[in-house]
């Protein structure tokens, strides 16, 4: 990490899910920031939760989450796995 630092302006560092193994508290207190990844429809409100109150209790900075694997809409066009498209969010989709 020392070498990372001097050599690169930003550096990320992926771990396993942070309910699941004690090493990924370990690797985020040697991070200066942490990043929640969240995947739709299998990480629930609550683990996210568990994820964020455990890394605030290590003293750990989370700046926020990201929410992958997220299915959009029919018309969305894929790159490479991703998809880039303009839609409603589901509350004014419904009125």
């Amino acid at each position: 990490m020392r070498a990372a630092r001097v050599g690169y302006d930003v550096v990320i560092v992926d771990s396993a899910p942070v309910n699941q193994a004690t090493e990924s508290g370990l690797i985020a207190r040697r991070c200066d920031a942490t990043v929640l990844v969240l995947r739709e429809r299998r990480t629930g409100r609550g683990a996210g939760q568990a994820a964020r109150r455990r890394l605030e209790g290590l003293g750990i900075r989370v700046l926020g989450a990201v929410l992958n694997a997220v299915e959009g809409p029919e018309s969305a066009y894929g790159y490479y796995g991703y998809y880039y498209s303009y839609y409603k969010p589901r509350e004014e989709a419904r009125s």
